[in-house]
């Protein structure tokens, strides 16, 4: 609201230049806490079912929790200082985590093959994974919009 508002004022071209950037970034942040909130809900879910997910899965998920933590880390520093090289380390860890996205799905096909794992704890796996994923490319796009000079460049 307080973006929308602003932009009913006189800005200078400067600020007009931010204002677009600084409006999809809030989207994006809004955006990642939606797919964290899933991730609750769907935390909640497996606990009410009584879901169990195999040792491997979870140290999958835990470790693709830490590179989440380390890009809003690496986002954080980049937004607080304008500091472009973290905003690319975060870029790095956004590649990493599509990449083990599609590692993680090939792995859980196995692990159904094999009989490792339920039909129910294989969908909330990936239901895991796809949230981590996706909020790992909100992050990237604010990342992104530093490396840009949160400048509207489109």
């Amino acid at each position: 609201q307080y973006l929308i508002e602003l932009s009913e004022r006189g800005l200078s071209p400067e600020e007009a230049g931010q204002l677009p950037v600084f409006m999809h970034t809030v989207n994006d942040c809004e955006r990642f806490s939606d797919h964290a909130v899933n991730i609750v809900e769907l935390a909640e879910r497996k606990d009410q079912l009584r879901v169990s997910i195999s040792e491997d899965a979870q140290n999958e998920l835990q470790e693709m929790l830490e590179r989440l933590g380390q890009m809003v880390t690496e986002v954080s520093q980049a937004l607080a200082q304008k500091d472009r090289n973290a905003a690319k380390r975060a870029l790095e860890i956004e590649d990493y985590l599509n990449h083990r996205q599609i590692e993680l799905q090939q792995q859980h096909v196995r692990r159904l093959n094999h009989g490792e794992c339920s039909m129910q704890a294989g969908l909330l796996f990936l239901d895991f994974v796809d949230n981590m994923e996706e909020m790992g490319d909100k992050l990237a796009n604010i990342a992104e919009a530093v490396i840009s000079g949160l400048r509207w460049e489109r």
